[in-house]
């Protein structure tokens, strides 16, 4: 029976050091099974998010001109032939959730429960390198708030996981979360004074959620609410669609 392949992906935003030093751990002492490649290794050098464009907003472009682009277009051949794409990232407000681009599957759920993730969020592809490859593919949002979730600590996972075993019980439980779109900061400016403080996946109140025009019935919730890499977004809202359940 063959072995099933694992890719890890560092520095697909050059500034996001847990997924650098990950793949540094792992192509200075590798793991049977477990690939790995630093996405942007120019961008690392210079410790910026991108040169030209955004890498994970750069998947799918019809004419391929930046050096982000070209990258995208090298990187979407390579990742086909995984059986599990891991795309480590970090953000520098409290959001950590595993994110996915297709109705999570029992891999994407099993992964994420083994990594220390309860919360997934379900994303647009959106020209996001996990989108090419979807059903094998999870990025890990990794807050930097929490200096202990560093490439050491996942190196020390990576030791132990393997793709055919099921870490997760019975009865376990992972939150879904379906993005709905992101407020624009002039617009929570404007929006703020009447609303209650924003606290990352911390559900609206019914005011809030009428001030933000949101339906009253659902349960929305803000993510990267203070995260310095979107200039423009105050936060993304997003829909929480229940909790998937593990069985046999």
């Amino acid at each position: 029976m063959k072995k099933q392949q694992i890719l890890i992906i560092g520095g697909v935003h050059g500034n996001e050091k847990t997924g650098i030093e990950l793949v540094q751990n792992l192509q200075s002492i590798p793991i049977k099974n477990i690939d790995s490649i630093i996405a942007n290794p120019k961008a690392v050098e210079k410790n910026v998010r991108f040169l030209e464009t955004d890498l994970n907003r750069s998947f799918g472009a019809k004419i391929k001109i930046s050096h982000e682009e070209k990258i995208a277009k090298k990187l979407e051949k390579r990742i086909k032939k995984f059986d599990l794409i891991l795309d480590f990232h970090n953000t520098n407000d409290s959001t950590n959730c595993a994110i996915v681009c297709n109705l999570p599957n029992k891999i994407q759920i099993n992964t994420a429960l083994y990594f220390g993730f309860d919360k997934m969020l379900i994303m647009p592809k959106s020209g996001c390198l996990i989108g090419t490859n979807a059903p094998a593919s999870m990025s890990l949002e990794i807050s930097e708030q929490n200096s202990e979730l560093n490439g050491d600590y996942y190196y020390q996972k990576l030791l132990n996981f393997q793709l055919e075993k099921i870490y997760c019980s019975t009865g376990e439980q992972i939150q879904i979360f379906q993005y709905c779109g992101s407020i624009k900061k002039i617009t929570y400016k404007r929006l703020m004074k009447k609303m209650n403080p924003i606290k990352n996946f911390l559900s609206f109140s019914e005011a809030d959620k009428n001030h933000l025009g949101l339906e009253v019935s659902n349960i929305y919730c803000p993510i990267f609410y203070e995260c310095g890499a979107y200039k423009d977004n105050a936060f993304h809202i997003v829909d929480e669609i229940g909790y998937l359940t593990i069985t046999n």
